[in-house]
């Protein structure tokens, strides 16, 4: 159980890399660094979470375990690193046997559903996840707050509710339940994925694609006011992943393919797009590594990552508009 744990595989990182060695732009300080691919998008002990921890967070929970065993031991750990190596290991092999040959057609059954749970569980694990984790539980206990400074009473003090419902220290609470949707909703994920989505590839001919901390990235054209239009499920929905410095896995709603009698009146090369995102072919596009780029931008908690030192296109946008040093994933509909 090794103690630097990646959050982005070193297997994709690689393919954005010469010799093992990446270009890395920190978007808060505006840093290009030269990096090994070991070295980047992990972080120590990202999958272990110890009993100890887990006990000081919730004296609910060290009540439980005493009862059950007495001493807690110290040395054993929560961790999913085991699994997600594996998982790791043959997605990697199909992402060379994808590149080798262009197009998913080749794929089976099987070796789509593994891709799927890869897309999964690389949505649910980022360090962006888990942070929007947090987040949204700081948020619900300042609301709590709320509640008992305005005099609305409970059977328990404040303190003893956070600790209760959530835990004394959130990070750690965060980690926990990041931990625990990777084992409840990775397969929920990749059952939407492999029945409800087209997947096929795009390549952008260039070399220049940046994949980031958060390479899984949501697009929708549609609208649909305040419901908001981001989401796995919303009709659609557009969904990306970088395989390489010029290759992109796409996983389209299948709304956004016509039915083959609108597609006979379509022109030859709009036919034949239809035909590519159905089939899992590979589409050949000039001119939107821009539109990729800008996802990635968006998406990133705080790191891009590229083979070529080519971050003009992010510096630009973020010497505009200051905002997009931090995660701005909402923003993108509106590209």
């Amino acid at each position: 159980m090794g103690s630097n744990q990646h959050y982005v595989p070193q297997f994709l990182l690689k393919n954005f890399s010469e010799h093992k060695v990446v270009y890395r732009y920190d978007k808060k300080t505006g840093r290009i660094e030269k990096k090994s691919i070991k070295s980047v998008c992990s972080q120590d002990n990202f999958y272990n979470l110890s009993l100890e921890e887990l006990c000081e967070n919730q004296s609910k929970i060290k009540g439980l375990l005493e009862r059950k065993f007495g001493e807690i031991p110290k040395d054993i750990y929560l961790s999913c690193d085991k699994a997600i190596t594996e998982i790791e290991t043959k997605t990697g092999e199909i992402v060379k046997k994808i590149l080798s040959n262009k197009n998913v057609t080749i794929l089976s059954d099987k070796e789509r559903f593994m891709l799927c749970i890869f897309i999964s569980l690389q949505m649910l694990r980022t360090s962006h996840f888990r942070n929007d984790l947090k987040t949204i539980m700081e948020s619900t206990a300042n609301k709590v707050k709320q509640f008992y400074d305005a005099g609305l009473q409970s059977t328990v003090s404040y303190k003893d509710w956070v600790e209760d419902n959530i835990g004394n220290n959130f990070d750690i609470s965060a980690k926990f339940m990041s931990l625990k949707f990777l084992g409840e909703e990775t397969i929920t994920f990749a059952n939407i994925l492999f029945y409800t989505k087209n997947i096929f590839l795009i390549d952008t001919i260039d070399d220049n694609l940046y994949v980031s901390d958060s390479p899984v990235v949501l697009h929708n054209k549609k609208h649909y006011g305040p419901y908001g239009n981001i989401g796995i499920l919303v009709p659609g929905i557009e969904i990306y992943m970088p395989l390489s410095s010029h290759i992109i896995l796409a996983y389209h709603c299948k709304t956004l393919v016509p039915p083959y009698n609108a597609q006979s009146n379509c022109q030859n090369y709009l036919y034949e797009t239809y035909t590519t995102m159905e089939t899992g072919g590979c589409i050949y596009q000039k001119g939107v590594t821009d539109f990729f780029n800008y996802l990635q931008l968006c998406y990133s908690s705080r790191y891009l990552i590229a083979k070529h030192n080519c971050f003009n296109y992010a510096l630009n946008i973020i010497k505009e508009n200051p905002q997009f040093t931090e995660c701005t994933a909402k923003l993108e509909a509106h590209y």
